[in-house]
Protein backbone atom coordinates (compact mmCIF):
# COMPACT_ATOMS: atom_id res chain seq x y z
CA UNK A 1 0.00 0.00 0.00
CA UNK A 2 1.43 3.35 -1.03
CA UNK A 3 1.47 6.18 1.49
CA UNK A 4 -0.94 8.12 -0.73
CA UNK A 5 -3.59 5.42 -0.24
CA UNK A 6 -3.34 5.17 3.54
CA UNK A 7 -6.78 6.24 4.80
CA UNK A 8 -5.64 7.30 8.27
CA UNK A 9 -2.85 9.58 7.02
CA UNK A 10 -5.10 12.66 7.18
CA UNK A 11 -6.02 11.98 10.80
CA UNK A 12 -2.63 11.80 12.51
CA UNK A 13 -0.33 14.57 13.62
CA UNK A 14 2.21 15.88 11.18
CA UNK A 15 5.50 14.09 11.69
CA UNK A 16 3.96 11.00 13.29
CA UNK A 17 5.21 7.80 11.60
CA UNK A 18 2.73 5.98 9.36
CA UNK A 19 4.47 2.67 10.00
CA UNK A 20 5.83 2.79 13.57
CA UNK A 21 8.44 0.25 14.56
CA UNK A 22 6.67 -1.91 17.16
CA UNK A 23 8.87 -4.05 19.42
CA UNK A 24 6.95 -6.16 21.98
CA UNK A 25 8.32 -5.71 25.49
CA UNK A 26 7.39 -6.53 29.10
CA UNK A 27 4.84 -4.02 30.37
CA UNK A 28 6.84 -3.28 33.51
CA UNK A 29 9.79 -2.26 31.35
CA UNK A 30 8.00 1.04 30.71
CA UNK A 31 8.13 1.77 34.44
CA UNK A 32 11.70 0.52 34.74
CA UNK A 33 12.89 2.72 31.88
CA UNK A 34 11.16 5.79 33.29
CA UNK A 35 12.72 5.17 36.72
CA UNK A 36 16.18 4.64 35.23
CA UNK A 37 16.17 7.71 32.98
CA UNK A 38 13.92 10.07 34.94
CA UNK A 39 13.93 8.75 38.49
CA UNK A 40 13.20 12.12 40.12
CA UNK A 41 10.38 13.02 37.77
CA UNK A 42 6.87 12.96 39.27
CA UNK A 43 4.99 9.74 38.52
CA UNK A 44 1.86 10.09 40.70
CA UNK A 45 0.31 13.13 42.38
CA UNK A 46 -2.72 12.68 44.62
CA UNK A 47 -3.78 15.40 47.03
CA UNK A 48 -0.69 15.89 49.24
CA UNK A 49 1.12 12.71 48.07
CA UNK A 50 3.76 12.78 45.36
CA UNK A 51 5.66 9.72 44.13
CA UNK A 52 8.64 9.99 41.82
CA UNK A 53 9.34 7.28 39.27
CA UNK A 54 12.16 5.96 41.45
CA UNK A 55 9.78 5.74 44.42
CA UNK A 56 6.99 4.13 42.38
CA UNK A 57 9.36 1.46 41.07
CA UNK A 58 10.67 0.82 44.58
CA UNK A 59 7.19 0.42 46.05
CA UNK A 60 6.09 -1.83 43.18
CA UNK A 61 9.08 -4.11 43.75
CA UNK A 62 8.48 -4.25 47.52
CA UNK A 63 4.89 -5.21 46.76
CA UNK A 64 6.08 -7.85 44.29
CA UNK A 65 8.54 -9.32 46.80
CA UNK A 66 5.80 -9.54 49.44
CA UNK A 67 3.49 -11.34 47.00
CA UNK A 68 6.22 -13.89 46.22
CA UNK A 69 6.93 -14.35 49.92
CA UNK A 70 3.21 -15.01 50.45
CA UNK A 71 3.34 -17.83 47.93
CA UNK A 72 2.49 -16.26 44.59
CA UNK A 73 3.75 -18.27 41.63
CA UNK A 74 4.35 -17.03 38.11
CA UNK A 75 1.06 -16.91 36.23
CA UNK A 76 -1.16 -16.66 39.33
CA UNK A 77 -3.96 -14.11 39.12
CA UNK A 78 -4.06 -11.00 41.30
CA UNK A 79 -7.41 -9.21 41.28
CA UNK A 80 -7.51 -5.47 42.01
CA UNK A 81 -10.86 -4.06 43.17
CA UNK A 82 -9.99 -0.41 43.69
CA UNK A 83 -10.96 3.07 42.48
CA UNK A 84 -8.39 5.42 40.95
CA UNK A 85 -5.91 5.80 43.81
CA UNK A 86 -2.10 5.70 44.08
CA UNK A 87 -2.43 2.24 45.66
CA UNK A 88 -4.08 0.94 42.48
CA UNK A 89 -1.11 2.03 40.39
CA UNK A 90 1.37 0.48 42.83
CA UNK A 91 -0.59 -2.79 43.00
CA UNK A 92 -0.83 -3.01 39.20
CA UNK A 93 2.90 -2.62 38.63
CA UNK A 94 3.74 -4.73 41.68
CA UNK A 95 1.60 -7.65 40.53
CA UNK A 96 3.22 -7.58 37.09
CA UNK A 97 6.68 -7.46 38.64
CA UNK A 98 5.74 -10.47 40.77
CA UNK A 99 4.98 -12.43 37.60
CA UNK A 100 1.21 -12.39 38.08
CA UNK A 101 -1.63 -11.86 35.64
CA UNK A 102 -3.60 -8.79 36.70
CA UNK A 103 -7.40 -8.96 36.87
CA UNK A 104 -8.95 -5.51 37.23
CA UNK A 105 -12.28 -5.91 39.04
CA UNK A 106 -15.17 -3.47 38.83
CA UNK A 107 -16.10 -2.31 42.37
CA UNK A 108 -19.67 -1.76 41.15
CA UNK A 109 -20.21 -5.49 40.58
CA UNK A 110 -23.15 -6.97 42.47
CA UNK A 111 -23.13 -10.39 44.16
CA UNK A 112 -23.98 -12.46 41.07
CA UNK A 113 -21.39 -10.62 38.98
CA UNK A 114 -18.71 -10.96 41.65
CA UNK A 115 -19.20 -14.71 42.08
CA UNK A 116 -19.13 -15.26 38.31
CA UNK A 117 -16.06 -13.06 37.92
CA UNK A 118 -14.05 -14.79 40.63
CA UNK A 119 -15.11 -18.32 39.70
CA UNK A 120 -14.03 -17.60 36.13
CA UNK A 121 -10.64 -15.95 36.73
CA UNK A 122 -9.75 -17.78 39.98
CA UNK A 123 -7.44 -15.18 41.58
CA UNK A 124 -5.32 -16.22 44.55
CA UNK A 125 -4.97 -12.64 45.77
CA UNK A 126 -7.37 -9.70 45.91
CA UNK A 127 -6.34 -6.09 46.53
CA UNK A 128 -9.47 -4.31 47.74
CA UNK A 129 -10.45 -0.97 49.28
CA UNK A 130 -11.91 -1.27 52.77
CA UNK A 131 -15.07 0.56 51.64
CA UNK A 132 -15.88 -2.44 49.42
CA UNK A 133 -15.27 -5.01 52.16
CA UNK A 134 -18.99 -5.25 52.93
CA UNK A 135 -19.46 -6.72 49.44
CA UNK A 136 -16.64 -9.21 49.85
CA UNK A 137 -17.17 -10.43 53.42
CA UNK A 138 -20.42 -12.40 52.82
CA UNK A 139 -18.96 -14.04 49.70
CA UNK A 140 -15.55 -15.10 50.99
CA UNK A 141 -16.52 -18.75 51.08
CA UNK A 142 -17.51 -18.63 47.40
CA UNK A 143 -14.73 -16.53 45.89
CA UNK A 144 -11.78 -18.89 46.33
CA UNK A 145 -9.36 -16.08 47.16
CA UNK A 146 -6.52 -17.14 49.47
CA UNK A 147 -5.28 -13.72 50.57
CA UNK A 148 -7.04 -10.37 50.78
CA UNK A 149 -4.87 -7.23 50.81
CA UNK A 150 -7.05 -4.44 52.19
CA UNK A 151 -6.22 -0.79 51.69
CA UNK A 152 -7.76 2.34 53.14
CA UNK A 153 -8.03 5.72 51.42
CA UNK A 154 -5.53 7.13 53.93
CA UNK A 155 -2.88 4.74 52.56
CA UNK A 156 -2.73 6.96 49.48
CA UNK A 157 -2.08 10.16 51.41
CA UNK A 158 0.97 11.69 53.07
CA UNK A 159 1.23 13.16 56.58
CA UNK A 160 -0.77 14.91 57.97
CA UNK A 161 -3.71 14.29 55.60
CA UNK A 162 -3.47 10.53 56.12
CA UNK A 163 -4.09 10.97 59.85
CA UNK A 164 -6.84 13.55 59.33
CA UNK A 165 -8.62 11.44 56.70
CA UNK A 166 -8.54 8.35 58.90
CA UNK A 167 -9.92 10.32 61.86
CA UNK A 168 -12.67 11.85 59.73
CA UNK A 169 -13.61 8.48 58.23
CA UNK A 170 -14.04 7.01 61.70
CA UNK A 171 -16.22 9.94 62.80
CA UNK A 172 -18.41 9.59 59.71
CA UNK A 173 -18.72 5.81 59.92
CA UNK A 174 -16.66 5.24 56.76
CA UNK A 175 -13.95 3.18 58.44
CA UNK A 176 -15.16 -0.43 58.13
CA UNK A 177 -13.98 -3.03 60.62
CA UNK A 178 -11.84 -5.46 58.64
CA UNK A 179 -10.90 -8.82 60.26
CA UNK A 180 -7.14 -8.57 59.76
CA UNK A 181 -5.45 -11.81 60.82
CA UNK A 182 -1.99 -11.43 59.26
CA UNK A 183 -2.53 -14.44 56.99
CA UNK A 184 -5.66 -14.44 54.85
CA UNK A 185 -6.56 -10.78 55.43
CA UNK A 186 -3.64 -8.38 55.59
CA UNK A 187 -3.37 -4.56 55.63
CA UNK A 188 -1.89 -2.70 52.69
CA UNK A 189 0.95 -1.27 54.76
CA UNK A 190 2.22 -4.75 55.63
CA UNK A 191 3.27 -5.25 52.00
CA UNK A 192 6.01 -2.64 52.39
CA UNK A 193 7.72 -3.81 55.57
CA UNK A 194 10.16 -5.85 53.51
CA UNK A 195 13.28 -4.36 51.98
CA UNK A 196 13.51 -7.14 49.44
CA UNK A 197 12.73 -6.25 45.85
CA UNK A 198 11.51 -8.48 43.05
CA UNK A 199 11.15 -8.01 39.30
CA UNK A 200 9.98 -10.95 37.19
CA UNK A 201 10.93 -11.07 33.52
CA UNK A 202 8.25 -12.63 31.26
CA UNK A 203 9.65 -15.52 29.22
CA UNK A 204 7.30 -15.37 26.22
CA UNK A 205 5.91 -11.92 25.47
CA UNK A 206 3.50 -13.33 22.89
CA UNK A 207 1.97 -15.85 25.29
CA UNK A 208 2.50 -14.63 28.86
CA UNK A 209 -0.67 -12.92 30.06
CA UNK A 210 -0.33 -9.45 31.53
CA UNK A 211 -4.07 -8.85 31.93
CA UNK A 212 -7.24 -10.86 32.15
CA UNK A 213 -9.49 -7.92 31.32
CA UNK A 214 -13.24 -8.42 31.61
CA UNK A 215 -15.69 -7.02 29.09
CA UNK A 216 -18.67 -4.83 29.94
CA UNK A 217 -21.10 -7.74 29.95
CA UNK A 218 -23.66 -6.03 27.71
CA UNK A 219 -24.72 -9.38 26.19
CA UNK A 220 -24.67 -11.39 29.42
CA UNK A 221 -21.91 -12.16 31.89
CA UNK A 222 -18.64 -10.37 31.20
CA UNK A 223 -15.87 -12.39 29.59
CA UNK A 224 -12.16 -12.26 30.32
CA UNK A 225 -10.08 -11.04 27.38
CA UNK A 226 -6.61 -12.60 27.50
CA UNK A 227 -4.11 -9.80 26.88
CA UNK A 228 -0.40 -10.57 26.68
CA UNK A 229 2.58 -8.34 27.34
CA UNK A 230 3.02 -8.14 23.56
CA UNK A 231 -0.61 -7.06 23.08
CA UNK A 232 -0.56 -4.15 25.50
CA UNK A 233 3.02 -2.99 24.89
CA UNK A 234 2.36 -2.89 21.14
CA UNK A 235 -0.78 -0.82 21.66
CA UNK A 236 1.10 1.64 23.86
CA UNK A 237 3.82 2.06 21.24
CA UNK A 238 1.15 2.68 18.60
CA UNK A 239 -0.38 5.37 20.81
CA UNK A 240 3.00 6.99 21.39
CA UNK A 241 3.57 7.11 17.63
CA UNK A 242 0.07 8.50 17.04
CA UNK A 243 0.32 11.35 19.53
CA UNK A 244 3.96 11.89 18.55
CA UNK A 245 5.23 12.33 22.11
CA UNK A 246 8.26 10.97 23.91
CA UNK A 247 9.57 10.79 27.46
CA UNK A 248 12.05 13.57 26.66
CA UNK A 249 9.32 16.15 27.35
CA UNK A 250 9.17 16.54 31.12
CA UNK A 251 5.98 18.60 31.29
CA UNK A 252 3.32 16.01 30.45
CA UNK A 253 0.58 15.46 33.02
CA UNK A 254 -2.34 13.02 32.73
CA UNK A 255 -5.64 13.78 34.44
CA UNK A 256 -6.70 10.21 35.18
CA UNK A 257 -10.48 10.19 35.39
CA UNK A 258 -11.40 7.08 33.38
CA UNK A 259 -11.61 4.14 35.81
CA UNK A 260 -8.47 2.05 36.05
CA UNK A 261 -10.63 -1.09 36.18
CA UNK A 262 -11.65 -0.43 32.54
CA UNK A 263 -9.00 -1.22 29.96
CA UNK A 264 -9.34 2.28 28.46
CA UNK A 265 -8.44 3.88 31.77
CA UNK A 266 -5.82 1.27 32.66
CA UNK A 267 -3.79 1.57 29.47
CA UNK A 268 -4.46 5.27 28.93
CA UNK A 269 -3.84 6.46 32.47
CA UNK A 270 -1.32 4.00 33.97
CA UNK A 271 0.75 2.36 31.22
CA UNK A 272 0.79 5.19 28.67
CA UNK A 273 1.96 7.85 31.18
CA UNK A 274 4.75 5.52 32.34
CA UNK A 275 5.89 5.03 28.74
CA UNK A 276 6.33 8.82 28.55
CA UNK A 277 7.62 9.25 32.13
CA UNK A 278 4.63 11.53 32.63
CA UNK A 279 2.75 12.33 35.84
CA UNK A 280 -0.64 10.72 36.51
CA UNK A 281 -3.26 12.51 38.63
CA UNK A 282 -5.69 9.81 39.87
CA UNK A 283 -9.32 10.92 40.27
CA UNK A 284 -11.25 8.35 42.35
CA UNK A 285 -14.66 9.98 41.96
CA UNK A 286 -15.87 12.23 39.16
CA UNK A 287 -17.15 15.64 40.20
CA UNK A 288 -17.16 18.40 37.56
CA UNK A 289 -16.31 21.08 40.12
CA UNK A 290 -13.42 19.09 41.60
CA UNK A 291 -12.08 18.20 38.16
CA UNK A 292 -12.05 21.84 37.10
CA UNK A 293 -10.09 22.67 40.24
CA UNK A 294 -7.59 19.90 39.42
CA UNK A 295 -7.22 21.29 35.90
CA UNK A 296 -6.44 24.73 37.31
CA UNK A 297 -3.95 23.28 39.77
CA UNK A 298 -2.09 20.74 37.62
CA UNK A 299 -2.58 22.03 34.06
CA UNK A 300 -2.79 18.54 32.50
CA UNK A 301 -1.60 18.06 28.94
CA UNK A 302 -3.59 14.83 28.51
CA UNK A 303 -7.20 14.30 29.55
CA UNK A 304 -8.53 10.94 28.37
CA UNK A 305 -12.29 10.76 28.82
CA UNK A 306 -15.74 10.12 27.40
CA UNK A 307 -17.89 12.74 25.62
CA UNK A 308 -20.31 12.93 28.55
CA UNK A 309 -17.45 14.04 30.82
CA UNK A 310 -16.38 16.86 28.53
CA UNK A 311 -20.00 17.99 28.08
CA UNK A 312 -20.61 18.12 31.84
CA UNK A 313 -17.46 20.20 32.31
CA UNK A 314 -18.49 22.68 29.62
CA UNK A 315 -21.84 23.08 31.34
CA UNK A 316 -20.22 24.23 34.59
Amino acid sequence: MSEENIAWKAHIQEGAPLHPNIVPRPLQSFLDEAAEKFGQRKAVCFQNLTLTYAQLKEKAEYFAASLRRMGLQTGDRVAIMMPNLPQTIIAFWGALKAGATVVMTNPLYMEKELTHHFSDCKPRFLVVLDLFWSKIEPLRGQLGVETYIVSRVSDGLAFPLNILQSFQAKRQGNHPAVPFDGRSVVPWKSMFKTRERYNHAPQDLQKDLALLQYTGGTTGFSKGAMLTHANISSQVQQLIALIHCTSENSSHVYLSIMPFFHVFGLVGNIVLPASMAACSIPVPRYSPHDVLELIKRHRPTFFIGAPSIYISLMQQ
